[in-house]
């Protein structure tokens, strides 16, 4: 299995305008100086993202990120709503679902948070 490298959402944008602009070895400078990845990895890594390495030993890739989520009422109703606006509406909604169901709740948005940042 390849070893994965992960880049924020920037980085992964300024590899892959170096690597469409042609700057192969700038991108797997760039690459390791960010990651302290082996130079065999990082270029592995940069050929995999132009198509020419389908079996890398390493493979560049983005942090999951949850923008939004999709919730559904007791009667079906549903609604996509951010994270953020999740736990407020937990908030809100805890005199008619109760304390201990806001608490598991909350507990959900923030695993969901950190998972996103771990993987």
């Amino acid at each position: 299995m390849a070893q994965r490298i992960k880049v924020s959402y920037g980085d992964y944008a300024e590899i892959k305008r170096m690597v469409n602009a042609g700057e192969i070895i700038t991108a797997i400078k760039y690459l390791r100086d960010l990651t302290a990845c082996g130079l065999k990895e990082g270029k592995h890594a940069i050929d995999h993202m132009r198509g020419r390495n389908p079996d890398p030993c390493a493979r560049l890739v983005r942090p999951w990120q949850i923008e939004t989520i999709t919730v559904r009422d007791a009667d079906g109703a549903c609604a996509e709503i951010s994270l953020k606006d999740l736990e407020l509406r937990f908030l809100q909604e805890s005199p008619s679902i109760g304390f201990d169901a806001v608490a598991d709740l909350l507990d959900l948005t923030e695993f969901l948070k950190k998972w996103q940042l771990n993987n």
